[in-house]
């Protein structure tokens, strides 16, 4: 398990903030040259579009969905769930 706390030096929505963790995690795992990942997230939104559970409207996260896609395409497997917020306390302590 890897924690990483990010910084935005732009305005996010709480959606954007979600990819942006999920790819800065996806690429620390591809330079650290993980073959086999597990991505858990309490966002639900997220994870429903990832897992195309949830059709992906907005065109901004559209973009960040296509990232996602092409990053997990690169690990022999990988997978994201979803957590309930309550089991997601460590996340939010680093928050």
């Amino acid at each position: 398990m890897i924690e990483q706390s990010l910084s935005f030096g732009f305005k996010t929505s709480n959606n954007q903030a979600e990819y942006e963790a999920l790819i800065v995690g996806l690429e620390l795992a591809q330079d650290m040259g993980a073959q086999d990942v597990i991505c858990k997230s309490d966002s639900q939104l997220t994870v429903g579009h990832i897992t195309r559970e949830f059709q992906v409207k907005d065109p901004l996260l559209l973009k960040y969905y296509h990232k996602v896609r092409t990053l997990l395409q690169t690990f022999s497997s990988a997978k994201v769930e979803h957590i309930k917020r309550e089991h997601n306390t460590r996340a939010d302590l680093l928050s």
